[in-house]
This record gives C-alpha cells, structure tokens and sequence, in this order.
C-alpha cells in the first residue's frame, strides 16, 4: 500500500489504458474499474483486477467476476 505522485501514476496509466484500449477493441470490458481494481506491482507495474464481464455471468464461467458498488454500471446489479 501506499501513496503514487502524479509524475509515477501517469507513467504507468499510459501502457494500462493502452491495453484497455485493444481489450475493447476485442469486445473485453471492465464494467468496475476503482482503486480497488487498480494496483502497482513490486516490479513497479500497474495491473487491473476484478473484471465483471456480463457474459461470463450469464455463461456460468469459471472465471470469477467482481462487481464493486458504486462503481459498476447500475444494470451490472442485476446480473
């Protein structure tokens, strides 16, 4: 735990929105980024978890889903 300056989170930010930005691409969405999704590695690299991906809900995948309230869209709720 602990505290980013803006100079070290935005060095970061760049290469994780870069990767977000080609998961849409592929029809893979978050639908809950948060502080508590977003973390910096020991290796000093910035990683997302907890992905809530509706389908995977509807699916009944064995991949665990995260909804983290106040954060996911309302719709996400009623999955």
């Amino acid at each position: 735990f602990g505290e980013l300056s803006w100079d070290d989170a935005a060095s970061l930010f760049l290469p994780t929105m870069k990767t977000l930005g080609e998961l849409h691409k592929i029809g893979i969405f978050h639908y809950g980024l948060s502080p508590e999704t977003i973390y910096v590695t020991a290796k000093n690299q910035m990683k997302i978890s907890g992905f809530s991906i509706p389908d995977l809900h509807n699916r009944q995948s064995v991949i665990n889903t995260e909804l983290f309230k106040g954060y996911a869209a309302p719709e996400q709720y009623e999955i």
